[in-house]
C-alpha cells in the first residue's frame, strides 16, 4: 500500500525495487546454473554458517514476484530450492517468508515433481516442519499427492496428506488457501503491506529507508501496533525513539506486566545510551520483584543487563551498577529463592554462560580481581557442563 507514503519515501522504495530489477535480469542470462543465486556455504563473522548469496537471491524473488514469465520457471524453481538448502543448513534454523514466497509462486504453475519439492521445505528443518504449510503439499492435485507418498512408501509424508486413509483436505481447500495467500504475493509492489517494505529495507540494512517507511505508516489511518513499532525501531538502531515508544507500552500496560516492560524500557535506555535511566529502572524492576512470589522470572534478567550496563558504562557509576548486579547474583547463587521458602541445597549454575562472561569483562574493566576470577571460575565450570550435556568432551 503505497498510497499514503511521501514522495521521499517513495523514491527510496522505487530505487530499492529498480535494483531488484536490474538484478533479476542479470540472474535471468545466467541460465541454467544462475549460479550467482545458489545457496553459498561461508562462516559468518561469528564464526556460524552463512550462505553468501542469500540476499541476493531475496533481491532476485523480490523482484521476480512483480515480473514474472512463464520462461522464470526454471529460475523460480532454482531459487525455491536454493531457500530449502538454506533453510537446512542455517544454524539457527529459522523459516522465512522468503521460502513461503517462493513456494506460492511455485504453486500457481506447479511442476510434475512439486510434491517432492513441497516435502523438501516442509522437512528442511524444525521450524519448517511446523510452520511451512501442509496444504502446501496438495498444489499438484490432493488425490495424486496421497498416491504418490504411498508409492514411495514414506508414512510421514503420508501423515501430512491423511488421517486413517482419508484425506485431511480437499483440491477445494487447497484452492481456497492458495487463493487467500495471495496478498501474501501481490503482483504489483503498490499492493504490498507496509510491513513488507519495511521488513525488506531492514534486511538490506537500508535503515534510513526502513525508518521513513515508519514515518509514514506511523503517519497513516492505520499505524502499527506500539508493541510492533518498538521492535522494528530497535531492530534498526533508532534507540531514542524506541525508548518513547516503550514508555507509551509502559503507561498502557496491566500492572501485572510492568516488570516485563520497565525490564525492556531498561535495555532501550542502555541502547541509547540514557544510562542514569536504565539504571534507575534496574532497581524500579528489583524494588518490585524482591518480594513478588513471581520474582524468580526476572532475576537473572535484571543481574545480566546490571552487567551488561556495567561494561559500556565508566568510573563511579559502572561499579555501582556492578555491585547491585553482583549482589542480586550472590543472594541467589547457590540456592533455590522464592517468596515463600529458601532451600540451601545447592544447585547448578543460575547464569547463562554468556551473563558470566559479561561478568568477567565488567570485572576485568573494573579492576576486581576478586570478582573476575570468581566469574571466570563459574563461567569455566558451566562451559564444562555443556560440553559434558552435548558430548563433545
Amino acid at each position: 500500500m503505497l498510497c499514503f507514503y511521501a514522495s521521499g519515501t517513495l523514491d527510496s522504495v522505487y530505487g530499492m525495487l529498480s535494483n531488484w530489477e536490474n538484478i533479476l535480469n542479470e540472474v535471468r542470462v545466467t541460465a541454467p546454473s544462475f549460479k550467482s543465486i545458489q545457496f553459498k556455504e561461508v562462516k559468518n563473522g561469528a564464526d556460524l554458517l552463512a550462505d553468501e548469496q542469500m540476499l541476493r537471491r531475496a533481491k532476485c524473488l523480490w523482484a521476480l514476484q512483480y515480473n514474472r514469465s512463464d520462461a522464470d520457471d526454471l529460475l523460480l524453481r532454482t531459487i525455491f530450492e536454493a531457500e530449502v538448502q538454506w533453510h537446512s543448513n542455517a544454524p539457527f534454523q529459522g523459516f522465512a517468508k522468503e521460502l513461503t514466497v517462493a513456494a506460492l509462486l511455485l504453486a500457481k504453475r506447479p511442476p510434475s515433481d512439486v510434491l517432492q519439492l513441497m516435502w523438501s521445505a516442509k522437512s528442511a528443518n524444525f521450524d519448517t516442519w511446523c510452520g511451512f504449510d501442509s496444504r502446501l503439499l496438495g498444489c499438484g492435485g490432493v488425490e495424486s499427492a496421497i498416491s504418490e507418498a504411498r508409492e514411495l512408501g514414506d508414512e510421514s509424508l503420508l501423515n501430512h496428506l491423511t488421517d486413517e486413509d482419508q484425506p485431511l483436505f480437499s483440491d477445494d481447500e487447497v484452492a481456497e488457501y492458495l487463493e487467500d495467500m495471495d496478498a501474501w504475493i501481490p503482483t504489483s509492489p503498490t499492493d504490498e503491506v507496509p510491513a513488507t517494505w519495511f521488513r525488506r529495507a531492514q534486511m538490506l540494512d537500508e535503515k534510513n529507508v526502513a525508518k521513513e517507511v515508519l514515518d509514514d505508516w506511523c503517519a497513516s489511518s492505520s499505524p502499527p501496533e506500539d508493541s510492533y513499532l518498538q521492535q522494528a525501531l530497535a531492530s534498526i538502531g533508532f534507540f531514542a525513539e524506541a525508548v518513547d515508544t516503550q514508555q507509551r507500552i509502559l503507561a498502557k500496560a496491566d500492572s501485572a506486566r510492568t516488570e516485563l516492560h520497565l525490564l525492556k524500557l531498561a535495555e532501550l535506555e542502555r541502547l541509547a545510551g540514557f544510562y542514569d535511566g536504565s539504571f534507575a529502572n534496574l532497581k524500579n524492576v528489583w524494588n518490585l520483584i524482591k518480594s513478588s512470589r513471581n520474582g524468580n522470572t526476572y532475576y537473572r534478567k535484571v543481574v545480566e543487563e546490571g552487567f551488561t550496563l556495567s561494561v559500556v558504562t565508566e568510573g563511579a557509576f559502572a561499579s555501582e551498577v556492578f555491585e547491585f548486579a553482583e549482589k542480586i547474583d550472590r543472594s541467589c547463587y547457590g540456592r533455590r529463592t522464592s517468596k515463600f521458602k529458601i532451600n540451601k541445597k545447592p544447585e547448578r549454575e543460575w547464569l547463562p554462560l554468556n551473563v558470566l562472561k559479561e561478568a568477567v569483562e565488567a570485572a576485568s574493566k573494573l579492576g576486581n580481581t576478586s570478582a573476575e576470577m570468581a566469574y571466570k571460575r563459574r563461567a569455566e565450570t558451566k562451559r564444562h557442563r555443556i560440553n559434558q550435556a552435548t558430548g563433545e568432551i
